[in-house]
This record gives structure tokens, C-alpha cells and sequence, in this order.
């Protein structure tokens, strides 16, 4: 016989809602769609999954409580190709944010 206990930790992460980015097929097609759609709180954390693809994105304004979460750095990237200054920025101001499995690609890519 297994048991499984429930710690609070379980819960919260149990309560995580999920929603998924892809080029074609996923819940939003751009990530910022994805942000702005949603509501996160410390009671209702947000994963964003990015599945694999380039996505054309720049300015990136994230949100508290959200964790973006890509299929992996070497098949998932970010870009933004607008001119002269060329570049991605994900805007990271706000408490309890987690980016993973993504490239930043640019002229100018980063996280601020």
C-alpha cells in the first residue's frame, strides 16, 4: 500500500494553473498574449508553457507569480528583429517570477 501525504507545498503547487504557448495549437500563440490573459496571485501562481518554436516577440512585460516555462533553451527561443537596435527584453519587476528552458535571441537580449 502507498500513501500519499498533502503538504502545503503540495497544495500550492497542485493549485498552479497551466496554460500553453505554441506557434499553432497551444492556448495563446505569443507569450504576451499568454500574460496578458491572466490573473496570477500567491494564491493562484501561473506556468506558462512555451513549446517549441521561435517566437517574434519583443518587450516582454512579465507578471508576478508566473513561471515561463520553455521546452528547453536549444529548440525554444525568443526573438525580436525590429530595426536598428534589435533586441528582446522580458521585463522582470515583480516578485516570484521563474524563467526557464528558453533562449533570449537579439542584437540586444535580456532580462531586466
Amino acid at each position: 500500500m502507498v500513501m500519499v501525504s498533502m503538504s502545503a507545498i503540495d497544495s500550492a503547487q497542485a493549485a498552479q494553473q497551466e496554460i500553453t504557448v505554441a506557434l499553432s495549437g497551444g492556448d495563446y500563440s505569443t507569450v504576451t498574449a499568454a500574460l496578458n490573459a491572466i490573473q496570477p496571485s500567491a494564491t493562484n501562481p501561473y506556468v506558462i508553457n512555451v513549446a517549441p518554436g521561435v517566437y517574434h516577440e519583443c518587450e516582454i512585460p512579465m507578471k508576478s507569480y508566473v513561471h515561463l516555462r520553455g521546452a528547453g533553451s536549444n529548440v525554444t527561443a525568443i526573438s525580436c528583429n525590429v530595426g536598428y537596435m534589435d533586441g528582446t527584453v522580458m521585463v522582470v519587476q515583480q516578485n516570484d517570477v521563474e524563467i526557464s528552458g528558453l533562449r533570449l535571441q537579439g542584437r540586444i537580449s535580456g532580462i531586466k
